[in-house]
Order: C-alpha cells, then structure tokens, then sequence
C-alpha cells in the first residue's frame, strides 16, 4: 500500500469528524427554526388582534417561546459539564491522544515505510540520471515521517498510563503491543534507509551529501527522544519487550564532509 492511499484513509477520518460536528450544529439550527417560527406566529396573531384581551394565549406564546431557549442552555450546559468531567479525568485526552496514535501515527509509520520503500527501489534501479536529486529527497521524506512520529511519543510520554494498557480486553486504550510493533517499524525503517544511503552516499554530489548529514544530524536529536520515550514508558509499568532504539556508528555512517557540514 503506497503513502497515498494511507493519506485517503487519513481523510476519511477527518470527513468522520467533519460529520459529528455538523450532526451536533444541526440540533443548534433546529431550535433556531423553532424560535423563529413562534416568534412569527406571535408577530402575525399580535397584527390580527387576536392577542387582546387574551391573557391566556399571551403566555401559552411566551412559554412556547422560552422553551427552545431553556432547552439550548440545558443541552449547553451538559456538554460543558461532561468536558469538565473528561478532562478532570484525563477521558478528554486519553481519546484525542488515543486517536491521533490511530490517525496520525499509523499513517506516519506507514509513510515512512513506503518512502523507503521507493529509496530501496531507486538503489536496486541504479538510475544515475537525476540521483542527486531524487535519493537525498527520498531519505529525507523518510526519516521526516519517522520524527514526527517520535515527536506524537513525545506527547504521550507524560499520560503514558492513561493512554496505554497491559494486556487484552475491552478498552479503548492502546494494547502495548501496538506500540512495541510501531517502535520496532520505526527502528527499522530508520535502519534500512541508512544502510541504503551509507552505500549510495560515495556516489552522491557534494550538494547531495551536505543534505544527507544535515539529516543525520536532526535525526540524532530525534533519536534521543525515542530513547527516553522507551525509557520512561518502561518506568510507568509499559510493557514492551526488549524493543531499543540504538544507532551504532556503522549504521549511523561517517561521510568525509562532516567535518565541513558547518561551513
């Protein structure tokens, strides 16, 4: 599956949440109709004269009148009430946290996967036409995904407990094991793209490499993060196998332009 079609995915999520927030406008709009249709009816019964003298109906209009009103304030007050509530709680952000690890990170992930996917496929064709510019692109694009979604973990860090769960059974928090395959993803694909630049990087232009350790040198930063994601999330009780996000040299590489990079 190409990165395009895990975007179409994405999308059908956002056009879910668009659908929510318009089914919960529609119930404003319809109280809305409402009071302008007694408000109207109350216009054309004053103008008829129908309302002299007829104190009964003045009110039986004045309590059909508020009632929408009363209603709009009480169903107001029970949304504010129940987001207090979820956010007392952490409901509030363990959801919003626990979909964007379904929304956002998996789409990442998989992002990543196929750009590197396309990196191995560009080596494998040795295509010397255009090779400076389409392989640093094409690492880029997927260390890239790889720190976003580093910096989603990030995020989850301090909520860890309420986000992530133990385990089998019903609930709507994150089985652990999702999370130890995505990490274990990552690792990998970080892995094979610089495998796969370490071999093509001698062949590369001086402009090429310069983009290529400016990469690196971002991704070390991101790398850290991971690194004390996993150990923090270990120390909330996570289990997540013997899953590590380590760099030795070799895989890291070391280009003759290094010492130039900031220059």
């Amino acid at each position: 599956m190409m990165f395009n079609e895990w975007q179409e995915m994405s999308l059908k999520k956002d056009v879910e949440s668009i659908v929510q927030i318009l089914k919960r406008k529609d119930q404003v709009d319809a109280l809305v109709f409402i009071e302008i249709g007694i408000a109207l009816a109350a216009f054309i019964l004053d103008n008829a004269n129908l309302l002299d003298g007829n104190e009964q109906l003045k009110w039986l209009l004045i309590t059909l009148a508020v009632i929408p009103f009363l209603i709009f304030l009480y169903l107001t007050a029970k949304q504010i009430l129940n987001r207090c509530n979820e956010i007392s709680d952490l409901r509030f952000a363990k959801n919003e946290l626990v979909d964007d690890f379904d929304d956002k990170v998996c789409y990442w992930v998989m992002t990543a996967v196929s750009f590197c996917d396309l990196l191995e496929e560009k080596e494998g064709a040795n295509e010397q036409t255009s090779v400076d510019e389409i392989i640093p692109f094409l690492f880029q694009e997927t260390n890239f995904y790889v720190n976003k979604s580093i910096e989603k973990f990030h995020e989850f860090q301090p909520a860890a407990k309420v986000i992530f769960k133990n385990g089998s059974g019903r609930s709507k928090q994150i089985n652990s094991y999702r999370l130890e395959t995505v990490v274990q993803i990552l690792y990998q694909v970080r892995k094979r793209s610089y495998n796969v630049i370490n071999r093509m990087e001698p062949h590369l232009s001086d402009s090429a490499k310069h983009t290529i350790i400016f990469q690196k040198s971002n991704d070390s930063e991101y790398n850290r993060v991971m690194e004390n994601f996993l150990s923090e999330i270990r120390l909330a009780g996570i289990s997540i196998g013997n899953v590590e996000w380590s760099f030795s040299q070799t895989i890291i590489g070391q280009s003759e332009y290094a010492t130039d990079s900031t220059s």
